[in-house]
């Protein structure tokens, strides 16, 4: 997985959907069906934990209903790492704030293994496991992460592919990535920016006002350190889909603090969010497509399999990578994303085209990459890469503005 992949994720969330795509096919509505199931588990848990902290069962399913509301649009409809992670966190912090450490730290370590950047919030559950039950809990606690991680660790050494997964998954992220141009995208433009202060400026006026009484139960802490840190796993890109684990945080922590106000407040909020959210969002991605697996892309790939008949290897530089599912396609192996900071990396191109001298793909398919800094998306181009396509292919056709290239 990872010695043919350049792959900068944990494990789990691929090996679940490998097997569900094995067993029901390759089809986006399982994919659908998939998240589905994961965003109503969310609103079951964010019911469950706030019934721990509010006796209204109104202020429960308003709680409830700012998730379906804000999540479903500001990006939450869609599966990627950071909308999966919600559901083991969620569930984690349900077992925390019950003191069973042994299915809280089964569920963060379950988290962790879906994005590594969910173990962040570890740090919550090691403070409360030591706080309320001293060493005993903590050692509870942290029993099936450790027990994962020796797992994950004995599946990498004997695949041989420790190496490739510290590097991908730990090491270059850590220390290289950051410091490539254009990696880090923190800035907040224009309407984002409304909304997502519109989040922040209400939490924090609400924590002013009542932080005498909200601070004084370590549960609360619980909450708003989860919160807080959620934040953090936003890093070093910002959007929605990022900020998944923030919003479901955000919408029990919000839901709480205005029990402590009024009731009536809490009504008035839920229309405003509802109209400012819907009217702002809803008009601009109702029915549409589903990302990267529209008309557009499936026409694309079908006049691209007249011109390269039958042939299955190919290697896709510009193109997206779901070409190779629409099209039946296999990538030559190592399998790479068209991204600097992987390519960059010091020899990693020359890895690349070692393993092509014994297995050259047959046909590679370039998109005229766009005007634009050298490191941008879509303008990027690994020049040794590039070099010997030019060297050993030859242009075979063109259809727009994506080339198609046949072994010299």
């Amino acid at each position: 997985m990872y010695s043919d992949i350049i792959y900068p994720y944990p494990p789990l969330l691929t090996f679940i959907l490998a097997t569900l795509y094995k067993i029901f096919g390759y089809q986006l509505m399982i994919a659908k069906l998939f998240v589905i199931i994961l965003l109503l588990i969310n609103d079951g848990f964010i019911y469950l934990i706030l019934r721990r902290f509010v006796k209204s069962e109104t202020v429960f399913l308003l709680g409830v209903l700012f998730y379906v509301i804000i999540q479903s649009v500001l990006e939450g409809n869609m599966l990627w790492f950071d909308v999966v992670m919600v559901t083991p966190v969620l569930v984690s912090t349900y077992f925390l704030l019950k003191k069973n450490y042994f299915w809280a730290g089964l569920f963060m370590g379950v988290a962790a293994l879906t994005k590594q950047t969910a173990g962040i919030l570890a740090i919550i559950g090691i403070y409360y496991a030591i706080r309320e039950g001293g060493i005993g809990s903590l050692k509870k606690y942290l029993a099936c992460p450790i027990g994962l991680g020796i797992i994950l660790f004995g599946w990498l050494l004997t695949t041989n592919q420790f190496i490739d997964f510290w590097n991908w998954v730990l090491w270059y992220p850590l220390s290289y990535w950051s410091s490539f141009p254009g990696y880090v995208q923190m800035s907040v433009l224009g309407k984002e920016r409304i909304m997502f202060l519109s989040l922040i400026i209400s939490l924090g006026l609400l924590l002013i006002k009542v932080k005498k009484v909200f601070l004084v139960k370590s549960e609360n802490l619980v909450l708003l350190g989860s919160t807080l840190l959620s934040l953090v796993v936003v890093y070093p890109r910002f959007s929605f889909f990022h900020l998944q684990l923030f919003i479901a945080f955000w919408c029990i922590l919000f839901t709480y603090l205005v029990s402590f106000i009024n009731l009536r407040k809490l009504y008035l909020f839920t229309i405003l969010l509802m109209g400012f959210l819907l009217i702002g969002q809803v008009k601009v991605g109702w029915q549409k497509e589903a990302r990267f697996w529209g008309r557009d892309d499936f026409y694309k790939v079908e006049n691209l399999k007249k011109i390269i008949g039958d042939e299955k290897e190919v290697y896709l530089l510009g193109l997206p990578s779901q070409y190779y599912v629409i099209g039946n396609f296999l990538p030559p192996k190592p399998w790479f994303d068209n991204f600097g900071w992987y390519l960059e990396i010091l020899g990693e191109q020359e890895k690349i085209l070692k393993s092509w001298e014994d297995n050259p793909p047959g046909y590679i398919i370039r998109q005229i990459p766009k005007s634009g800094n050298w490191y941008d998306l879509g303008v990027y181009e690994p020049e040794k890469i590039v070099g010997y396509i030019k060297e050993n292919y030859v242009v075979k056709d063109k259809l727009g503005n994506v080339e198609i290239w046949q072994k010299d």
